[in-house]
């Protein structure tokens, strides 16, 4: 059993554990390229993923809404792919790799391109009307809860549900009774 200087335990020393937690600096720098590459090449694929993929709130079947949440997230957090992006696409300019830097490119661009776009200066508008302010817009539709209530006392604040052909007439009367 083989122990090195630095240690005083009587734990016995595992080469292959010490080299897979505390890698030398060049399996560490192959290792980085590797994930890079990983990283990159999924970014291709879920970005390719999340702008095919349909939006049909009809389908509720497993397999459908799986996919349709992992386009949704990846999505949600595309400027942030391409901040990480960024930070490889410098990386690999710096340490001249070449290869990862043309396939970093293009998901760089297309994922931070409307960020930095928003920045471009433009002409000043004057407005020339009124500006009008938007206290509360409801998107949905009017339906039994709410319509009550309002006719009831037309300052409350209106909490509405979608409703359904199919819903539970007692989930109305709750809600009613609530507001």
């Amino acid at each position: 059993m083989k122990m090195p200087p630095h240690s005083v335990s009587s734990a016995p020393y595992c080469a292959w554990l010490n080299r897979l937690l505390f890698p030398s600096w060049t399996q560490r720098k192959r290792l980085l390229r590797k994930e890079a590459w990983i990283f990159v090449v999924a970014c291709w694929i879920l970005l390719g993923f999340a702008w095919i993929w349909p939006d049909d709130f009809q389908n509720e079947s497993v397999a459908f809404v799986l996919g349709a949440t992992i386009a949704f997230m990846t999505r949600t957090f595309v400027f942030h792919f391409g901040l990480i992006l960024l930070v490889i696409m410098l990386v690999s300019a710096y340490m001249r790799s070449w290869r990862l830097l043309a396939a970093v490119i293009p998901p760089a661009l297309f994922t931070l391109g409307p960020t930095v776009w928003e920045f471009r200066p433009r002409a000043d508008r004057t407005i020339t009307e009124d500006a009008i302010m938007v206290m509360s817009v409801n998107l949905l539709a009017l339906n039994k809860v709410s319509s009550a209530t309002y006719r009831r006392n037309p300052q409350r604040p209106i909490y509405q549900v979608p409703s359904s052909p199919s819903s539970d007439s007692g989930c109305y009367r709750h809600l009613t009774s609530i507001v």
